[in-house]
């Protein structure tokens, strides 16, 4: 058994997904499913259940990876101890990202982070938008992204990506030809929603979108990611609410317009604690603000060509 495995497995227990960790990773998933396999083989054991959005750890992976943990985080402090009487300091930067984002964010990030620190590394955990201010506040993560904005006041919002809601529908739908739409023309559709959009499932306490257009979108599918809803759409089994950057990479069956008297959204925002002395963060806010800015800017662009073309 080799520390990759352990750490590989960790990764793939944390995401409850092998894609969502091979990208967090950035493995391929193939590869990493390979060396999952191997570990399993060398124990003996089955240690993930597949289920219908992912895995789940087996009575066997349950008792690895308290374990499992114990040791990566020993390995981690044996290797800092020998960086730092070569005199060498490594810097950390520990991201928490809503696993249901389809937006490319971290590429870019680390690369201006390796650009400027000798030794540096990124650790990512995928953490639901809503559980990511306590992570921050419990010292788990230094930043944050997600869909939501903090309610604490010892976090905030370092900078966000404000976008415009759209709907996204199958190209052949007679609705896709009309470059904008209202929410009342949507009323008898299934809508389908990944898991950070509980705003869109909450019947008992309508979002201010909604209410001002009396409207209720009826959520027939609730899936993991964004990548399952363009999927159900692509299929034309039912429309969705999204902000136009997570469509970027929309499957050429997807239309997507924008909506007509409906306020812009924060699809994604970076969160940090208000006092941190990580000097790693000096870094970090002017590089996602970049980021968010060229997000914004190709998401305009995207949906202005895909209101212009008509369909057939």
């Amino acid at each position: 058994m080799e520390l990759r495995h352990l750490r590989y497995f960790a990764a793939v227990a944390e995401a409850g997904s092998f894609s969502v960790a091979a990208e967090g990773l950035f493995i391929a998933q193939p590869a990493l499913s390979k060396q999952i396999r191997q570990l399993e083989e060398e124990l003996g054991v089955l240690l993930f259940a597949r289920h219908a959005r992912g895995v789940v750890l087996t009575p066997a992976g349950k008792a690895l990876l308290p374990e499992a943990r114990v040791q990566l985080a020993s390995m981690g402090r044996l290797a800092d101890l020998a960086r730092r009487a070569r005199g060498v300091e490594k810097h950390r930067l520990r991201v928490g990202i809503a696993p249901s984002l389809a937006i490319p964010v971290l590429p870019g990030l680390a690369a201006r982070l390796q650009a400027h620190f000798s030794e540096f590394d990124m650790d990512v955990r995928d953490i639901a938008s809503t559980e990511q201010t306590e992570a921050l506040l419990a010292n788990e993560i230094d930043i944050g992204m997600a869909c939501l904005r903090p309610r604490h006041s010892a976090v905030s919002v370092a900078c966000h990506l404000e976008d415009r809601l759209c709907i996204a529908m199958h190209q052949q739908d007679p609705r896709a030809r009309q470059e904008s739409l209202s929410l009342q023309q949507f009323v008898e559709d299934r809508f389908a929603a990944f898991s950070e959009q509980s705003w869109l499932t909450r019947g008992d306490r309508p979002d201010p979108i909604f209410a001002k257009a009396r409207f209720q979108p009826y959520v027939h599918y609730e899936v993991a990611t964004v990548h399952r809803v363009l999927d159900l759409v692509a299929a034309g089994l039912g429309v969705a609410l999204l902000p136009s950057v997570l469509a970027l990479h929309r499957p050429k069956e997807v239309a997507l317009r924008p909506l007509r008297n409906v306020p812009r959204c924060t699809a994604l925002a970076l969160l940090r604690r208000r006092a941190d002395s990580n000097p790693v963060l000096a870094f970090v806010d002017p590089a996602m603000r970049e980021t968010f800015a060229r997000l914004q800017q190709a998401a305009a662009d995207a949906l202005d060509g895909a209101t212009l073309q008509r369909c057939p």
